[in-house]
């Protein structure tokens, strides 16, 4: 009966559907029929959270340098465009990028891939560089079951070992070992070919996996392996293998060296006056750093990068575009591969059309789409089906050489000795001025770069250097610079202590050292434009001070919860988070004397003065006080999306904090974003009143001013900052240059001056403050 009612009710609905396709009028449904109702989307998550770890510091911070900005501009690109659509949600969704720096050690880069799945809840992650790096951080992603997209590796037996959510878009040792012989003789005519191979090969799991596959397939292109020579990495001393190459009659050099091996084996060989017809030297040539480095002592050298910016696949263009705006040269080879991984991600969440893990896993296996690297699809394993590209240094310029209908250059072949190279000049007459930045990402730093230009790029090569906030890729700068022997090095430390030694190289060949940051006195720079840093952070403590008594002035001692993001990066950063603790220093609640205020009129109270009477020993906080703030110590925050985090993770366990005194202004705002969301909960929220709750920081001036313009529109909670640099740091900098460059005397210390940038009658003003470093007087 069930079979025949089931049957009738098909008919039914099939004579319906003709009737209205007909123009008919359909039959009424059924009164036990239910209308059918449409299903309501979830509602769209804020961000896809995506995280990397990525080695900006260490052995491979050159390699690191270049797949951070490909990581970013991609997703800059996609949230341009509205985000990734998700069918699930029928909603496009911004990307939400987390990087940290897992200083090329593999145990930290563990514990930063185990971070980004427990606190940023990752969907996907983006690999870092270097083949051990990717060995450690596979294995995490495989763990949790979490999609890895990775570039800047090269190493096959990772993925031989099942790994189910491994990807790489990027070629491989069996590629790498098959390519260069077939290369070579697809370019080289027989009679000529370079068959006397001698291979170095480094005692890694990559070095024997590609030198023992460039060993094996030799023979069947015609070539013989004359000298197979094992390193330990970071060797002193090459010059053994090296002599054996030579003595063996090795016309041409295999290696897969780390950037300081490689340098050192290419200056080695140019002494010991052996030239290889042909060398193939992966990884240490890539990055920019080899040619400033060496010279034509570092061309003719070839390398398997994975890509070039010469390509014309879609999307190349506009990455050189941004690449050369930013850093004044086109995309370096490791910055497209790194585009591509996100782009692969971002088309494969599209086709899974959810934000489970899982889904976004197979998809990714089932990619077929052109990236600006050219055509990517995936084998079984998880390797890439992708184009190898050759390219050579050629007069300090990497050129593409393979594919031949993409090249840039013909494969420039034999190289002529080291001795017979002419050496190209790297300066115009009046010689280099050298400008080292920690960055090129707010208006100080770039009103810097544009006074030297200004001033001096009329008589001298004015060139600047960034570092992307890598005390290593810094370093290698410095040294570059010393090696072309620039006129002057102007350098704003990321990191001043590790420096010195750079520094001081470059005083002992004559190179002009003017730096901003460390300690005055110091062998390694002519003249030190100076902050005092424990002076920052104590007026931030000021400024935070000055809040509380105007906003809680009954308040009980101890009943106004702090919360200080403080650093412990270096010298001068625990300075600074030292003045920053001075919030619990009596000063600030004391009925003994008077507080500073707007002038700067110091107080006094049986310490002495807020300024004066400060020893080194007295600088730290007063921990027997117990003042109206509360202190909830929080690690360092410095940048917005940290800071973000970290007010998150301080809301979750001390909901009360009420104040936020920040080591680095970025994270100051980011503590002001997570307050706002938190606020926006409404009635669920612990953030009930933004009147009654304030972030402070310290930083070069620049997005800090906007965002205390909106805290005075109530759109957020950053109240004021401690502004060091001044309005005209730019021209006093370049004053003191000019004395330097002309020889006039100039002064060794120069403090730079600070203010206390806050609204008044809802118009920002910057207050003068202290600019001297002798704290012995009041400002």
């Amino acid at each position: 009966m069930r079979k025949s009612l089931s049957i009738l009710m098909v008919f039914v609905m099939a004579a319906t559907l003709l009737l209205t396709a007909c123009g008919g009028t359909p039959t009424a449904v059924p009164a036990t029929a239910v209308p059918a109702t449409e299903v309501s989307k979830p509602s769209a998550p804020e961000a896809i959270d995506i995280g990397a770890s990525v080695p900006l510091t260490g052995k491979y911070g050159a390699l690191g340098a270049m797949v951070k900005p490909g990581y970013e501009y991609a997703v800059a690109d996609i949230n341009a465009a509205g985000g990734v659509y998700v069918k699930e949600y029928d909603a496009k969704i911004p990307l939400r990028l987390t990087i940290y720096d897992d200083e090329s050690d593999p145990t930290k880069a563990v514990s930063k891939m185990e971070t980004l799945f427990s606190e940023q809840g990752v969907v996907a992650y983006l690999g870092g560089a270097g083949s051990d790096m990717h060995a450690a951080t596979a294995a995490i992603a495989e763990k949790n079951k979490t999609p890895y997209l990775g570039i800047a590796f090269a190493l096959w037996q990772i993925h031989q070992q099942g790994y189910q959510y491994l990807f790489s878009p990027f070629p491989k040792s069996p590629a790498q070992a098959n390519d260069v012989y077939e290369i070579l003789n697809a370019t080289i005519p027989e009679g000529e070919r370079p068959t006397k191979v001698a291979i170095f090969q480094e005692k890694t799991d990559w070095g024997i996996e590609l030198g023992g596959l460039w060993k094996e397939n030799a023979a069947k292109y015609g070539y013989e392996v004359v000298a197979y020579e094992e390193y330990a990495p970071k060797s002193p001393d090459f010059s053994d293998i090296i002599l054996k190459a030579q003595a063996a009659g090795a016309e041409a050099l295999f290696a897969v060296p780390s950037p300081p091996d490689g340098l050192a084996i290419q200056k080695q060989m140019a002494e010991l006056g052996w030239t290889p017809k042909f060398s193939l030297i992966i990884r240490a040539p890539e990055n920019v750093s080899w040619a400033e480095t060496l010279g034509t002592t570092g061309d003719y050298v070839t390398i398997f990068p994975g890509w070039h910016n010469a390509e014309n696949f879609p999307g190349v263009g506009e990455l050189n575009a941004k690449y050369q705006a930013e850093f004044g040269r086109p995309a370096d080879l490791l910055t497209g591969p790194a585009y591509a991984c996100v782009q692969i991600l971002a088309d494969a969440i599209t086709r899974a059309g959810s934000l489970d893990r899982d889904a976004i896993r197979d998809a990714i296996a089932a990619t077929y789409m052109t990236t600006v690297t050219g055509p990517v699809t995936f084998n079984a394993d998880g390797t890439g089906k992708v184009l190898n590209p050759l390219v050579q240094w050629q007069n300090g310029k990497l050129e593409l050489v393979w594919p031949l209908d993409q090249a840039s250059a013909e494969l420039a072949y034999p190289a002529p000795a080291f001795d017979q190279r002419t050496e190209v000049p790297q300066a115009e007459e009046g010689g280099i001025v050298a400008v080292c930045l920690p960055a090129l990402d707010n208006p100080l730093m770039l009103a810097l770069r544009d006074a030297f230009v200004n001033t001096f790029g009329d008589k001298y090569d004015v060139q600047t250097a960034s570092a992307d906030g890598n005390p290593n890729a810094q370093a290698t700068q410095v040294e570059n610079y010393t090696a072309m022997k620039a006129k002057m090095l102007f350098v704003m430390a990321v990191e001043a202590s590790s420096l010195l030694p750079k520094l001081e190289a470059a005083r002992a060949a004559g190179v002009k050292v003017m730096v901003v940051g460390g300690e005055p006195g110091a062998s390694g720079r002519d003249a030190v434009m100076k902050l005092d840093q424990f002076l920052s952070g104590e007026y931030a403590a000021l400024m935070a001070k000055k809040w509380v008594d105007a906003t809680y002035p009954d308040a009980a001692e101890g009943s106004i919860e702090t919360a200080v993001f403080t650093s412990s990066l270096n010298p001068e950063a625990i300075d600074r988070s030292n003045g920053l603790l001075m919030i619990s220093e009596p000063y600030l609640k004391n009925s003994l004397g008077e507080y500073i205020d707007a002038t700067g009129t110091a107080i006094s109270d049986a310490k002495g003065s807020f300024l004066s009477g400060k020893s080194e020993a007295d600088r730290v906080p007063n921990p027997a006080y117990s003042p109206a703030v509360k202190i909830v110590q929080t690690p360092a925050a410095e940048m917005f999306q940290a800071g973000q985090t970290a007010m998150q993770n301080v809301l979750t366990t001390n909901p009360n904090v009420k104040l936020v005194i920040a080591y680095a202004s970025d994270g100051g705002n980011g503590a002001s974003k997570a307050i706002m969301d938190e606020y926006a909960k409404g009635a669920t929220s612990v953030i009930t009143d933004l009147s009654k709750v304030a972030v402070f920081g310290v930083g070069m001036f620049g997005p800090e001013g906007d965002a205390i313009k909106e805290s005075g529109e109530g759109k957020g909670v950053f109240r004021g900052a401690v502004a060091f640099g001044g309005p005209d740091l730019p021209g006093s900098t370049v004053a003191i240059a000019a004395k330097i460059l002309n020889g006039e005397e100039f002064p060794e210390v120069t403090w730079d001056p600070m203010g206390l940038a806050t609204l008044v009658n809802g118009e920002l003003v910057i207050q003068p403050m202290a600019n001297s470093g002798v704290l012995t007087d009041a400002p």
